[in-house]
Parts: structure tokens; C-alpha cells; sequence
């Protein structure tokens, strides 16, 4: 039996035509190495929806997606592990009910399942909830998971580390997802394949990668670049910067134009030019951190790290964003037309408003519905802020006005 694992797709409304390129891509990658035909089922490791508000338009954009996945993959096996956005809070049960409702020919993974001696485990936000009891280790070959590391998620979730300290699987590969930046780690056999969505919460990464298992039970990762390349950068003195814009221009350049081919020890197998995958689309977004750095400054370190390269034509670069931080002065950026100014005490006049709305919103005609209460609940004062900070960088804060004058 061969298996295809994905990472989290993170759909949202207005990029599922983007997901259609990103499947035909793998499926071109697949191709070059004569292994598009033999698949028999299909991993989905969490997070299919970006939000855990589900709509039925956002259903109709996973219905769609599942389909184009059967349609391109040519099969009808998919499974579907629940992931953190796949609920609709912190505290409430999962919404695989609603996802079944559509996914009318598949299998939604949302407790510890173990078939064939797979074990999937969906995403829990309390390590203690999760229940191995009746899991015989001896019985497993391969997890395949939605859950992160305990450095990046914390203690209290179910993380890698738990799994191989506290339930003993010591051996086994883990597959997951959760953690949008690839990382692999051949020594531990723990893989972090990487999310289908380039630009996942402030995660940045140049490629993904796919996980495939043949029909020999032999383990492969292929290597893909992404369509489109996101990167941030906090700016504090132009010598660091440029040299970390250049080492990502060189990861970008190493992986952009070929699909690479890669078991499970990390022993590069093949790499296959991409004809298709002629340009890079870069976009930069940098937080200015002191006075003394200007945009025009940026913009001669981009030009110098981009001409250092081998192949510097490549690169289609778009500077998107330039954020000036905390104490710096509108007056330092009077004539850079592309700078937002974002400062604490903005992002705290931000956070009361959404804490008022949010108080009307509780008392209103919604307020007798239990799941809109806990998930209301359960938002903190960092995930305001981030709100608020991307209102503001988007320059969409006048939205948040009209809301709060129509409603407080």
C-alpha cells in the first residue's frame, strides 16, 4: 500500500484556484519522478480550513478541494486529520461532524486511530486528553500526526516530545504537520513536512516538502518550492540584514528550480530541473526597528544580495510592506510613501475597541449559544494584538472604526 502525505492547506475563500495550481504542481513533481500513478491513499495532516469559523462557503471551497484532489491524484482514499483549525475553539469539540457532511467518500481522523500499523493522531490542545491505553507500541510502524514541538507550542500541548519521553514510541518515524516551516530531522526520524500555504501565520519557509511511502514500505520526501515566496525580516542595522536576506536568496536559489528527491536518512536520490518554474515571486515585508535606516537603504541591499547570486534573473522581488516600530517618529519616514507607522500605544487603542465589540457581542442575540461564547472566551489579548497590528499593516484600521461606531 502506498501512501501520499500533505501538509496543512489552510484554506480560506479567496485562494482555492491557488490550491488547484498547488495540487497540479505536486502532481507535476510526482511525474518527474514516475511515481504519480502509484498512490493508494492520501494523507490530509490537519488544518484544511485557515479559521475555525467554518461558513458553508468555506465548505463549498474544501468540497472542491477534496475533488480536485481525487481528481488529480486519481483516487477516492483520503483521509483527513483534524488539526487546531479545524475546531471551532480552544475548548470546544471538533467540527469533523460538519466536514463529513461534504466529504461524503473519505474518513476524518479525529481521535488516536491506528489502522494497519498507522497511527494517526489528530491535534490536542491538552497532552492529558489524548488516550494511548489502548495503543500496543509493538503495533505500530508509522505516526502520522497533526502536533508540533514542545520549544514551539509549549508544555501543555501533545507534542513530538511527549510521544517519544511520556508513550515511548521511540522508534518510529513521525510524520506531521502542525508547524508550517519544513524542518526534517533524519537523526530523530521526526518530519515536519511543511504546509501547502507559503504564507502561514507569520511562518516563513522557501519550500515544502511531500511524504510518500511505497509499496515497499520505503520512505521518501520530495522536495517542492513554492509558487510564491513570502519573507519578513526585523530590521536592526543594515550588516545583519543583509546578511540574512542573502542566505535566504541563496536557499531560494538552491531549491527554486528543481524538484528534489530524498529518502528518509536525508541521502539526496535525484533532482529534476523544473522547466515549468522560471521565476521566483518574492515578497518582503521588513520591520524597521531604529531611526537610521531609511527605505532607500533596503531597497540597495535587496538589488545587492539579488546580483551576488549565480542567477539573479530569476528573482521577481516585490517589496511589499515597510513597518516602522514602537518609538519611532511618522517624521523619520515623511517621504516614504510605503511605510506604516505601528506603535504600541495604536495596537492598545485597537485592543480596547475589539474588547468592547467583543463585550456587545456577548450580551447580544448570540450570546445563548455555547459555541460562540467559548470561542469568544478563549480569544487572548496577544491574539487581539496580532488583529489589530494586521489592520493596521493593511491599512484596514478604518474598518475596526466603522465596526466598533456601528455597534458600541
Amino acid at each position: 500500500m502506498s501512501i501520499l502525505n500533505l501538509g496543512d492547506p489552510h484554506i480560506v475563500n479567496e485562494v482555492n484556484d491557488k490550491y488547484k495550481r498547488v495540487l497540479e504542481w505536486i502532481s507535476t513533481a510526482l511525474k518527474s519522478f514516475n511515481i504519480y500513478t502509484d498512490i493508494d491513499n492520501i494523507n490530509i495532516l490537519g488544518d484544511v480550513m485557515d479559521c475555525e469559523y467554518i461558513t458553508y462557503r468555506k465548505l463549498l471551497y474544501f468540497y472542491n478541494f477534496i475533488n480536485n484532489i481525487k481528481d488529480e491524484f486519481k483516487t477516492n482514499n483520503v483521509r483527513i486529520i483534524v488539526g487546531n483549525h479545524d475546531k471551532y475553539s480552544k475548548t470546544d469539540s471538533i467540527s469533523s461532524n460538519l466536514l463529513r457532511h461534504l466529504y461524503y467518500n473519505g474518513e476524518v481522523i479525529s481521535s488516536i486511530t491506528l489502522k494497519d500499523g498507522v497511527l494517526y493522531i489528530p491535534h490536542f490542545y491538552d497532552k492529558t486528553q489524548a488516550d494511548f491505553s489502548n495503543i500496543n507500541n509493538d503495533d505500530v510502524n508509522l505516526i502520522i500526526a497533526h502536533i508540533g514541538s514542545k520549544e514551539i507550542f509549549g508544555e501543555n500541548e501533545l507534542t513530538v516530545e511527549y510521544l517519544r519521553d511520556n508513550i515511548g514510541f521511540k522508534n518510529q518515524r513521525i510524520i506531521t504537520g502542525h508547524l508550517h516551516n519544513i524542518k526534517l530531522d533524519y537523526l530523530s526520524k521526526n518530519y515536519y513536512i511543511g504546509s501547502l500555504k507559503a504564507d502561514s501565520f507569520n511562518e516563513f519557509s522557501t519550500h515544502f516538502s511531500i511524504s510518500y511511502i511505497d509499496n515497499n514500505g520505503k520512505y521518501f520526501f520530495l522536495l517542492i518550492p513554492y509558487l510564491k515566496i513570502f519573507l519578513t525580516f526585523d530590521v536592526y542595522n543594515n550588516k545583519k540584514f543583509k546578511e540574512d536576506l542573502f542566505s535566504k536568496f541563496k536557499e531560494i536559489e538552491l531549491y527554486n528550480k528543481t524538484f528534489n528527491l530524498i529518502d528518509d536518512n536525508g541521502v539526496v536520490l535525484s533532482m529534476i530541473d523544473s522547466e515549468q518554474y522560471l521565476t521566483t515571486n518574492i515578497s518582503i515585508k521588513t520591520k524597521l526597528h531604529v531611526d537610521d535606516i531609511k527605505k532607500k537603504d533596503i531597497d540597495l541591499i535587496v538589488e545587492q544580495c539579488r546580483h551576488e547570486l549565480d542567477d539573479p534573473s530569476f528573482m521577481n522581488i516585490k517589496i511589499k510592506t515597510f513597518i516602522n516600530i514602537d518609538s519611532l517618529t511618522r517624521q523619520t519616514f515623511k517621504d516614504e510613501s510605503k511605510v506604516v507607522v505601528l506603535d504600541n500605544k495604536k495596537i492598545e487603542e485597537g485592543r480596547d475597541k475589539l474588547k468592547k465589540l467583543i463585550e456587545v457581542i456577548k450580551e447580544g442575540p448570540l450570546s445563548n449559544q455555547r459555541k460562540v461564547k467559548k470561542t469568544i472566551d478563549s480569544i487572548t489579548d496577544k491574539e487581539l494584538d496580532l488583529f489589530v497590528e494586521y489592520l493596521i499593516t493593511s491599512k484596514k484600521d478604518g474598518l475596526l472604526d466603522d465596526l466598533c461606531s456601528k455597534s458600541i
